[in-house]
């Protein structure tokens, strides 16, 4: 049997043009098959490390409790800059603190240096990963509104409700005072204690504008996430116009966690926190509670 040339064999195991344009679309083929299911698995995962997240920050809360005769540590506002407060005692009293320290446009950022929970959760890479949702895109905080320099450092927030009504952020004559006290929380597997919210600029959740005789209704600058539902309209809450096919598929679609007072997390849509009956009531708490 005559052996075959090295020609021929390098002839024979090449391949054509046309072989070439059909592998690639049978990838390209696969490709778009695999891709939703590798998105819908990484914002699983991501949902679930946000989940975590809260599950540490609810722990370092009961923690503090557990120190202070029951007593939940007080939300920081816009404009508390701890940093280069004189009093180490504040750090009993405060949550976490705003950074002003890049200029007065810097509400959107919070201390990883001072604040009451840091000494239950060591080191400040830990804390600034624990406080931040692998899946936030970082978004426009107030509104939509830009500012020059907005460094948002944080995806969380609490119920306004852990300050207490003498607490001077509530227009009390207390000054700044211990939240309130955890175990007295009624029916805390049915009250949200933190919350993913979309781009927030403080710690201070309060979506019903409820607080101390306000006038009820939805307060545009405490908005819930819709993140985890790995959809293009993530931030539609934000916008302005709310019977825009976007703002729509925002409330329907969207998914965000929410910690409640008895340490569970509960994915829950933008709908089920606003527009429901049962949406103010995973908020607020008597006044009584203290």
């Amino acid at each position: 049997m005559p052996r075959q040339s090295a020609r021929t064999v390098k002839a024979r195991g090449a391949f054509t043009l046309v072989e070439l344009l059909v592998v690639i679309g049978i990838i390209a083929i696969l490709i778009s098959i695999l891709l939703p299911s590798l998105a819908k698995a990484r914002n699983q995962a991501n949902q679930v490390k946000c989940a975590a997240n809260m599950k540490q920050l609810y722990l370092a809360c009961t923690m503090f409790a557990a120190e202070h005769k029951d007593h939940l540590p007080r939300l920081s506002l816009i404009g508390a800059d701890l940093d280069t407060d004189p009093d180490p005692k504040i750090d009993e009293l405060t949550l976490a603190a705003n950074d002003t320290s890049l200029g007065s446009g810097q509400y959107a950022r919070i201390s990883f240096k001072v604040g009451a929970l840091w000494r239950y959760i060591p080191g400040r890479d830990t804390r600034a990963k624990l406080m931040f949702c692998p899946s936030d895109n970082g978004e426009i905080t107030r509104n939509g509104i830009a500012q020059s320099g907005d460094t948002r450092n944080f995806s969380y927030s609490w119920n306004a409700y852990i300050n207490v009504p003498d607490d001077v952020s509530r227009g009390g004559t207390g000054g700044r005072m211990m939240g309130i006290q955890l175990g007295r929380v009624r029916n805390s597997a049915d009250k949200v204690m933190i919350c993913e919210e979309l781009a927030p600029n403080d710690l201070w959740w309060d979506l019903y504008s409820t607080l101390d005789g306000r006038s009820p209704g939805l307060n545009t600058d405490d908005w819930p996430s819709g993140r985890h539902a790995g959809q293009k309209y993530i931030g539609s809450g934000r916008q302005a116009d709310m019977n825009s096919p976007e703002y729509v598929r925002y409330l329907d679609v969207g998914r965000g966690n929410h910690c409640f007072f008895d340490g569970h997390v509960a994915v829950l849509s933008p709908r089920q926190l606003m527009t429901t009956p049962q949406g103010p009531n995973y908020f607020h708490i008597p006044s009584s509670v203290k």
